[in-house]
């Protein structure tokens, strides 16, 4: 065991010892996506939350890397001992058998990274779903209600105006491809946005998009035993899996451009692809913040996990939308050197030689967000302008 925690997981141990449990999380969980940490790192984040087969997850993992460790030996004994318990879920704290800081003393870190935790560190957990009640039931039907009233008499002014017309073609325009449903777990998300006429999903299940792949395939050939881009690109949509426990998409969810013409130009395809689903940062001093308040630090911890330089980096806010309290967080940066990774499909032998990567995070409820990302050559950056502006504004969860 090495004696200094990689950086996140140094910042993260930091932050938990220091009682920013929620920021603290936010840098554990980053850790364990992206470096390369021993079972006393799991362990760590274990002990940060608050999420029953989140804390289980961990365990585990640090079991696989270290069957005999001594803690999380004991963490697991005690989760099962709890699991065969009625009600609900405690974490054991520093002084029962089994906490997750009792044994951290000897870890082996330096500047008292291994030290265990001051003082009680014990989280409930209330793993009952919450249903709404009567009353608030009572106020959404009569809410809906209102709404659809209010809707109907808006389409019959408009019907009066002769503006429903021009607004069926437009909704028309758009619709076929453009409202896109899959499963990632249990139970589905449904997205919805506009993109440009030539952008479809590259879903497998879908016969327009195999059509379509297989006319972009003879126009755009690939060397004999080589792999072709669109087998990289596409994927079956009802098949899509998330991580269960970090929400990271592991078959990524695509719509791409479809237009021969642009993707010549481009030498690329531009493509708005899911990648991720996980839960909102929280505040355990400040419990009353609000879902777009939530979503600007997720934001954050976005620009701090790209790390763009000031030279790369174009825009990074939050866009305020409608209705009020919609919201959407925009990390526009430029990239240079790494196209070939970036980009979903290289179409040219010469890559482009800078590309774009927004990053779009969206409120999925109250207590989630989605990750999703656009790219495309930067050359492209002026054509997709309008396209941008307009996945931006539409790019929404369904219920």
């Amino acid at each position: 065991m090495y004696n200094t925690p990689p950086p996140h997981l140094m910042q993260g141990i930091h932050l938990l010892q220091a009682g920013q449990r929620t920021d603290a999380l936010n840098y554990l969980r980053h850790a364990v996506r992206t470096e390369a940490i021993p079972a006393d790192g799991w362990l760590w984040l274990a002990a940060a939350t608050d999420d029953r087969e989140e804390y289980r997850f961990c365990v585990n993992q640090a079991l696989h890397l270290d069957s005999r460790h001594p803690t999380a030996r004991r963490m697991l004994a005690e989760l099962e001992r709890q699991d065969r318990q009625a009600g609900g879920w405690t974490m054991p704290s520093p002084g029962m058998p089994g906490a997750p800081g009792a044994a951290y003393a000897g870890a082996g870190y330096d500047s008292g990274y291994g030290a265990g935790f001051e003082g009680e560190y014990t989280l409930a957990r209330d793993l009952s779903a919450r249903r709404p009640s009567r009353l608030r039931r009572l106020v959404r039907i009569l809410a809906l209600t209102m709404l659809i009233g209010g809707c109907l008499g808006i389409v019959a002014s408009l019907a009066v105006s002769g503006m429903i017309q021009d607004l069926a073609r437009d909704w028309l325009q758009i619709q076929d491809g453009h409202t896109l449903t899959f499963d990632v777990s249990s139970p589905a998300f449904r997205f919805r946005v506009e993109v440009p006429e030539s952008w479809i999903p590259a879903n497998t299940d879908s016969s327009a998009w195999r059509d379509t792949r297989d006319s972009l395939a003879g126009r755009f050939p690939v060397p004999d035993g080589q792999r072709s881009v669109w087998d990289d690109i596409e994927e079956s949509f009802s098949a899509a899996v998330r991580d269960p426990v970090y929400g990271d998409m592991l078959q990524q969810p695509r719509i791409v451009e479809t237009d021969p013409d642009l993707l010549a130009d481009q030498g690329a395809v531009a493509a708005l692809a899911l990648v991720r689903v996980v839960r909102l940062p929280q505040d355990a001093n400040n419990p009353a913040l609000s879902v777009c308040d939530r979503l600007a630090r997720a934001g954050h911890m976005l620009e701090t996990e790209q790390a763009p330089s000031p030279d790369n980096l174009i825009e990074s806010r939050l866009v305020e939308r409608d209705p009020p309290g919609d919201c959407v967080y925009r990390l526009h940066v430029r990239m240079d050197g790494v196209v070939p990774f970036l980009l979903p499909g290289v179409l040219t032998d010469t890559p482009p030689a800078a590309a774009r990567l927004i990053t779009l995070a969206i409120p999925v409820g109250a207590e989630r967000y989605a990750v999703w990302t656009l790219t495309f050559a930067d050359s492209a950056a002026a054509a997709y302008a309008d396209a941008l502006e307009r996945i931006t504004e539409t790019l929404e969860y369904r219920e």
